[in-house]
């Protein structure tokens, strides 16, 4: 479960943005090292995530451009929020994918221990129907 935050009402939320849950991940590791066999080490990978994180986030605000020459094809991306611009070759992206892929296997590989009930959320209460 994602730590949750108090929003300005003081009602506690569960964030929405990634970024947000992966620094949630980060705080909760931290906060309760009771939940993880290694709560240091899921600390530190969700540190490394960080800038797969920001070039995913930059990636779905830009525009793509593929262009193709004689030496092969390479993608420019123009992200019209931050007016950045940036281009990866077909190999850049393959080595990117292949690096991320290793990062969440490393991620998904890690243990948690059973959840503390102090972190679980109140069943949900049924609904009655009336007479």
């Amino acid at each position: 479960m994602l730590a949750a935050h108090k929003d300005q009402t003081g009602k506690s939320t569960v964030p929405h943005l990634f970024g947000q849950k992966l620094k949630s991940v980060k705080e909760l590791a931290r906060s309760h090292p009771d939940i993880f066999n290694k709560p240091a080490r899921i600390a530190a990978l969700m540190q490394q995530f960080e800038a797969p994180a920001k070039l995913r986030s930059n990636l779905a605000h830009s525009i793509m451009y593929k262009t193709t020459n004689p030496s092969g094809s390479f993608y420019l991306f123009h992200n019209i929020g931050t007016e950045e611009r940036f281009w990866f070759t077909e190999d850049d992206m393959k080595t990117a994918l292949s690096g991320l892929k290793k990062l969440v296997k490393e991620i998904t590989d890690q243990k948690s221990k059973s959840t503390p009930p102090s972190l679980l959320r109140p069943p949900k209460q049924a609904a009655t129907s009336g007479p």
